[in-house]
């Protein structure tokens, strides 16, 4: 029973390989990478056009601070949702401002 649940999560993990990655890149498309993986992802071809989309598309302007702003972006949400603490929120945006 445990060798055929471990094998069903890798294959799902491996089915959201390129919503994972998607995300992984902050992908401006991301929402509609997962859309698209979740219909077409058990298609061969699905899978693959939504792989090359999560690696080669969707690429934010690539200036000095802007992976720090988007980081900064989303510790305010996780914050704002209560996701984490404030004390975990002032600690990790310490962090990115002595970065």
């Amino acid at each position: 029973m445990g060798f055929l649940l471990n094998m069903l999560v890798l294959l799902i993990l491996l089915y959201f390989v390129p919503s994972i990655i998607a995300l992984i890149r902050l992908h401006q498309d991301f929402f509609l990478i997962l859309f698209v993986n979740i219909l077409l992802g058990w298609t061969f071809l699905g899978w693959i056009l939504t792989l090359a989309w999560a690696i080669f598309g969707g690429h934010q302007p690539n200036y000095p601070g802007r992976r720090k702003y988007d980081v900064m972006q989303r510790l305010k949400k996780d914050f704002a949702r209560g996701r984490i603490t404030e004390e975990e929120y002032f600690r990790r945006k310490r962090v990115l401002e002595d970065n």
